[in-house]
């Protein structure tokens, strides 16, 4: 969690120090692109993948050693909608408070190394992810341009929610949500259709705090974990839609 914090804390101040504020655009001889600050609202949807949750051994019926095999705990391919209200706050710099969801499954996938599906189990339990995130947006080149790539970099907040809290046969919990902090950055490419409105293709990868850690976390209802991360990535594709109030 501190290494994904310093990491966006990083690329933001990057972002920041290769920002032209409106005064320089002005001194090298061209207006800014829009008058700021000019909010912006945005929705968007794609979808979203996961890295693992947690790794462990299989053990027999009657739980004794030795384990049987060796599997992972992921999720599947998540839908992704949400949306967004911001501010372009300097020439070709935005900041923006966003809201994601992403729905998906958990399921367990045979890492034994053996090639063979015989641990494999679906459809454990929905998991839903809730994202409250904070991103400032730098354009690469000229605002002015119809096609523009841009990097983005924020912070921000998850609640990590099972979809049945009383199914006892997969993955427990004490709270049928977690909360957990983290970070994003990522690349985008903003497409002009006229000069309020734009698409936006946007690739992003989120690193969450894993809510199979700390006190009230998600726990498995069977095997013996040997391994289970404090980040969570997911890599999250999106194609939106921006509107700017001139």
């Amino acid at each position: 969690m501190r290494i994904s914090v310093w990491w966006t804390a990083g690329l933001a101040s990057l972002l920041l120090a290769a920002v032209p504020n409106n005064a320089t655009a002005q001194r090298r001889g061209r207006e800014p692109a829009w008058r700021t600050p000019a909010f912006t609202i945005e929705v968007y949807t794609g979808f979203s993948t996961f890295s693992r949750f947690i790794e462990q051994d299989v053990l027999p019926d009657g739980n004794t050693l030795p384990p049987i095999g060796e599997r992972s705990l992921n999720a599947d391919v998540a839908f992704v909608l949400g949306g967004s209200l911001g501010a372009w706050i300097w020439d070709g710099t935005a900041a923006r408070i966003g809201y994601t969801w992403a729905t998906t499954d958990f399921e367990y996938r045979d890492s034994s190394g053996r090639d063979r599906e015989l641990l494999d189990l679906d459809d454990l339990n929905d998991l839903n992810t809730h994202i409250i995130s904070l991103e400032v947006i730098q354009l690469i080149l000229d605002p002015r341009r119809r096609i523009a790539p841009y990097l983005l970099a924020g912070i921000n907040g998850e609640f990590w929610v099972l979809g049945d809290r009383e199914r006892a046969d997969a993955i427990l919990t004490t709270n049928g949500s977690q909360f957990r902090w983290g970070g994003s950055g990522g690349i985008g490419l903003q497409i002009r259709a006229s000069r309020p409105l734009a698409f936006r293709l946007e690739a992003s990868r989120f690193i969450l705090g894993s809510p199979f850690r700390g006190r009230t976390a998600f726990r498995p209802a069977f095997g013996l974990t040997f391994d289970k991360p404090d980040n969570v990535t997911m890599p999250r594709y999106t194609l939106g839609l921006v509107y700017t109030f001139m």
